[in-house]
Order: structure tokens, then sequence, then C-alpha cells
């Protein structure tokens, strides 16, 4: 209360008393985002105290204890084991692999010039990437490092790479060598657990701050990283070695290449360390693995079979049954213990009695349970339920989704990975090759332009996963038809192959298959590429589509009229009359042996079609009816551009029928006693 306050409570206690309640009213009055996540009044919002503090304060002081508790989730609790290493297998995989592109136009030599030198390079570098000389310690090809550092900047948040050097070998002429560290071993010297958790720190010879290891000049800019010679927890030889720290300058002073790779994501402006991916869910993860340990035990106890019999005086008795081996006993010497095995007899003494609570599993609900969980694990994680548990039961149009989307985050950190690790190793490597007069590339070192139109290149790696191959390969086709891509660009992304080397070597295998008198030339109307083996029941088929039918091809009516002939009253009554009524479909008729042996048409009505499919019993088992359901769906955009569904309806009992539309991705979207229904969506 101020002296204003006071004189008006001396006067006039009533006036006084009106404007105390007044001010207390005006502080409680919410305002803009007081009335919803900043709220204080909410008794939701009361007991949530969170601070606003900076990334050091947020994540450097916390950083020991989330990469402990990552790695051990990792190490122990199957679910974090398997997120992490999706992700790096479908990031890294096996390892990504370079493809040149140099900038011919600035260079000012040809595209062949330019692609005859991209291809020297990539050899050369396989040379040194392949070879496990390429790593300071002598355990890992170029490849391992990849997958080596990206998981441990997932696992701990981040990880180092110091650049190195040796003497070049007859054996291995580069020099180059890559030692990657774990971000404990970088760490701030010179500071105090007491004082700053050993986060913050001087440095007394160039009075520089020092940020977790990281030395910053006055205006923050990463100048240099303090790396120690062991483990802040070490034990064996190492726990008696003092721990000392080598001050590594972030880039070089001649050249301003980087001595060190920091691999982290940045999610924070002035942010100076990593977080592990699993930080967010740590606490959930682990509760997790506490449930489902309590569950699986649970489950074990119940499962047993143990009678314990009680005595009312002392007895010698011993107890019988197969019980726990003496060496496997928790408490072998202790008579009060009592170890419970399967079909155990245990003799208890005088005046004792065992009372087991009824765990009544398995527990109904545990998969409902732990499906919830991992969805929002997932989600917090990019990685899709689906994918996060390998288990696809869902629809395929579900499961589609989910890898598309899982995906996008594996592309995104495949990206990421390719700029901070691999394209930095590829220049440092290149200078050497260059310098070195292994590699010849006129004006490199004379002008920076000149060095980045040499160093282009693009990092391939795995493709992503296909649940219908056709229809994604059909795709791909409309796109390099369109415009829209590239032959090369969808070889990467569907096989992670290369397609100039896939054009080559189809070239050497055509030629090979001719020389050896295999290659058989199949002709008809719309008719396949003329690449075939006569042990190979495909190329032994073609295709011959028409629409509509009339006067024109009216012989090809008599072709499906014969396949129609060889098939069981229920197979015909499912085609029903309307196989030679519909102007608007189209068919493909299979011809082997001089005759037809089968058929597909798609029957349009709207925006949907409707297939029918038919094959001679005779020639049933040899992949036909997989042919035909792979052809018509691949061209059924081109056929029928306005349908957005295909139908298939079959019989509850057609075995075969189902079994046939559920392989090529169809929905099951209906079924009674007589009819079932499948959709398969364009």
């Amino acid at each position: 209360m101020n002296i204003f306050d006071r004189v008006v409570t001396a006067v006039a206690p009533v006036t006084a008393l009106k404007r105390m309640a007044a001010r207390q009213t005006m502080q409680i009055l919410n305002y803009g985002y007081s009335e919803g996540g900043a709220s204080g009044q909410k008794k939701s919002m009361r007991g949530w105290r969170a601070n606003a503090t900076s990334p050091k304060d947020d994540i450097d002081s916390n950083l020991n204890t989330l990469c402990a508790r990552s790695r051990d989730l990792y190490m122990n609790a199957p679910l974090a084991n398997a997120a992490l290493k999706t992700i790096k297998t479908n990031v890294v995989g096996p390892g990504l692999k370079l493809k040149c592109h140099i900038d011919a136009e600035r260079l000012g030599i040809s595209e062949d010039q330019a692609s005859s030198m991209g291809q020297e390079i990539e050899r050369e570098f396989s040379l040194w990437a392949e070879s496990k000389h390429c790593d300071a310690l002598k355990m890992n090809d170029f490849n391992d490092l990849q997958g080596l550092a990206f998981l441990g900047a997932i696992m701990n948040g981040d990880s180092f790479t110091l650049f190195k050097y040796s003497k070049p070998t007859p054996w291995m002429p580069y020099g180059l060598r890559l030692h990657v560290i774990e971000g404990d071993r970088v760490s701030s010297p010179y500071s105090s657990i007491m004082v700053s958790g050993n986060v913050d720190a001087i440095n007394p010879i160039t009075k520089n701050r020092i940020i977790s290891g990281i030395e910053l000049d006055s205006d923050g800019a990463v100048i240099a990283y303090h790396v120690s010679n062991h483990y802040a927890i070490s034990t064996g030889l190492d726990s008696s070695v003092p721990r000392e720290w080598m001050r590594i300058e972030a880039f070089g002073k001649n050249t301003g290449r980087p001595n060190v790779l920091h691999l982290m994501e940045t999610e924070r402006a002035e942010q100076r360390r990593g977080v592990p991916v699993l930080a967010p869910v740590i606490e959930t993860l682990k509760q997790l693995t506490r449930y489902t340990e309590a569950e699986l035990m649970a489950s074990v106890v119940a499962g047993m079979f143990t009678v314990f019999v009680k005595t009312t005086g002392p007895t010698s008795e011993m107890s019988l049954g197969s019980m726990v081996p003496e060496e496997d006993q928790v408490a072998p010497s202790d008579p009060t213990v009592y170890e419970m095995a399967n079909a155990g007899i245990n003799v208890l003494g005088p005046g004792e009695s065992i009372e087991i609570a009824n765990p009544g599993r398995p527990n109904s609900q545990f998969d409902a349970f732990i499906t919830s969980l991992t969805t929002q694990i997932g989600a917090s994680l990019e990685i899709p339920r689906e994918l996060l548990l390998k288990a696809f039961t869902s629809s395929y149009s579900a499961s589609r989704a989910a890898l598309l989307e899982a995906y996008k985050m594996f592309r995104t950190r495949r990206t990421w990975v390719a700029k901070e690790f691999n394209q930095p190793v590829f220049e440092e490597w290149m200078d050497e090759a260059v310098g070195s007069g292994r590699i010849k590339a006129p004006g490199y070192f004379n002008d920076p332009a000149i060095r980045r139109a040499y160093l282009q290149s693009e990092w391939t790696g795995l493709a992503p996963g296909m649940l219908n191959p056709s229809v994604e390969v059909a795709a791909a086709g409309k796109r390099i038809e369109l415009g829209l891509s590239t032959r090369e660009k969808e070889t990467i992304e569907l096989t992670g192959g290369d397609f100039s080397r896939n054009v080559k070597q189809l070239a050497r295998e055509k030629a090979l298959m001719k020389e050896s008198g295999l290659l058989t030339v199949v002709s008809g109307e719309g008719g396949r590429d003329p690449v075939s083996s006569q042990q190979n029941i495909k190329a032994e088929l073609y295709y011959n589509r028409f629409k509509p039918l009339n006067e024109k091809n009216k012989d090809k009516l008599d072709e499906v009229k014969r396949v129609i002939k060889t098939l069981s009253k229920e197979e015909k009554a499912e085609l029903g009359p309307r196989y030679f009524y519909d102007d608007a479909q189209y068919r493909y008729i299979v011809e082997k042996d001089d005759k037809s042996v089968g058929f597909i048409e798609n029957r349009a009505t709207g925006k949907k079609g409707h297939f029918n499919i038919a094959v001679d019993p005779d020639y049933r088992g040899q992949g036909i009816a997989d042919d035909m359901v792979d052809q018509a769906i691949n061209d059924a955009p081109k056929n029928l551009p306005d349908i957005e569904k295909i139908l298939w309806v079959t019989t509850s009992g057609n075995k075969a029928s189902r079994d046939l539309a559920e392989k090529h991705g169809f929905e099951l979207t209906s079924e009674d006693d007589d009819e079932v229904k499948y959709t398969y969506w364009l």
C-alpha cells in the first residue's frame, strides 16, 4: 500500500476498500493468451510452471542425463531400439553413394566430357571410401562411418568427426583419415561442476567463452572444439589416465576448410549442442518398457503350475518336482524363500501359507494399450506406427500412406546427412585428390566457383519401400512421359540404381541373349517389347487390346468365348453376360500354344471400373492371372483416365479370386453370404 492509499484509508475507509477491490479485479482479468495457453487462473493450468530459458539452460545443462537415458533405452528398450534402427536403416542404410553432377557449362566443357570426368571421380573416390584405411581406427569403411556418425547423432544428440592425415602408402594413395567420436568427449575444460555444471568455461589463453566444449569468439561464432582424451566416466586403464583436452580449430586458417564435422539437428537459434531424438518420449518409452516387462512376468507366473504343501508340524520333506536349478536360484541358501517353477512342488514349514493374487494374464487390453502408446511415440518420432512395429495390418491405402509419410522424414534427414557429413568429406578428399595429381581438374584451386563446379554431386541411398511395385512403376513412367521427372531420377528413387549403368548392362545382356539364341521376338497388336525367353512363361504371352467390340474385331469375341467355355458353371455365373455388351471396356487376351487361354476386362461406369478375369483351367498356376492383373492396373489410368477406383466382385467361397485381389492391393469393402466386393483406389 502506497502513501496515497494510506491517506485515503484514514480519511475515507469505504472509498479505500473500493479502490483495493478494483485493483484486485484488474489483476485477475484475462486478456490475450492469458485466456488460453498463458492462463494462470484456470485450475488446469495453475500447476504448470514453465520457464523460458536459453538453449544452453534448456539443453546443455540436461545433456548428460538425456544422453545416458537415451543410450539406456537403445540398449534395453525394444521399441526405442527399433525406432533408432528404423531411422538409420532408411536414412543411411548400407551407405549413401556418390553421384557426380559436374557443371559442364560453368567449366566450358561438353556434357559427355563432364560425364566421363564424373565417372572417373566416382571410381577414384570408391578406392578410398571402400577401404578401412579411410578410418583413423582402421575398423570401418566410409559407408560404415556414415551409419556410425548418424546413429551417434540421433542417439546422443550429436556426433563429431575429426579430419586426420596419415602418410600415403602404395596400397592407399590418400592420407585423409576420419575419426568419429561421440559427443561425450567434447566438453568444457577449465570448468567447475559446482559453478557451471561442467557446461560453461573461459579459455584462459584466448579469453573466449566455452559452452559444452565448443569455443566461441566475441560474436558467438564457433572457432574451436575441445576434445578430451577419454570419457568423463571411465573404467580400467582409462580411469588412471589424467583427463586432458585437445583444442582443435574449427576451420583451417589458410584454407577455411572444416577440421571438425559437427553432426547435429538445430532446433533453436544459438543452440550449440544437439538433443537426442528420443528426448521427448524418454519417459513414455521407459514406462512402456516397465509395463511390458510387468505384463510378461505376470504371464509367466500365470503360466506356471506350482503346488505348495502345507504342514501342521515339523517336516523333513524336500521340495519335489522340476524346480529352478540351484545355480539359477535367487537365494538358494535362504530357507524362507520359495521359488516357483513349472510343475514344481514346495513343502512349506509349520504354520506357513502362500497366497498369490491371480494375475489374470494374458491381459486382453494389452495390445490395444500398446498400440495407442506406440501411435503417440511414432507421431513424435515421425515414424508411423505400422513402420515402427513392422506390422502392416491396415488397408493397402493406409499402409502406403504411412510409408509415404515416413519417407518424407527419411528423405529430409538423408539430405541433411549428405549436406553436413558426406559432402564435406567428399570435398576434403577431392582437395587431396586434385592436389596430389590423381584427379586432373584445371583451375580447381584458382577460383572457388570453378572448384564448386567440380564438386556438384548427389548422394543416393535405399529406395523407399513399395507395396504395389507395378503401380509405382506405372506412375514413374507417367511422370517421365509428362516431363515431371527423368529416367535417372526415377531409377534412383525406385531402386537406388544407376540409369546409365542399367542401359549399358541391358545392352550387354541383350547382345548375349541374342548370341545364345535365347532372344525371341513376340509380336502382336499392342504387344510387348521383344525381350523374352522360351523358359519364361510370361515371355510367351502377349496381349491384344481392343475397344469397343464391333464388326471389325468380332473375331476377338470368339477368343473370349473360347476361354469362357472352359469355365465351370459357378465361374461363368460370376462373369455374367456383361463381357460382350459394354462398349466402354478394354480387354487383354492371353494367347499361348496358338490359342486364347485367358482374358481380363475393365468395364467402366462413370468414375469406377470393374474387373472381370478368366483363365483356362488347363493353364492355371502359371502366373497368367497375376500378369494380366498387373497389366490391367498399369494401363487403367491411361485407357480410362476418368475412373477413380476399380471394383472386384466375387463370391465368398472363391478363395483363389479373393487371394488374387488382395495380392494386388484390392481392399475388402463389403462381404455377405453370397457376394464379396474389393476396391482398388487409383
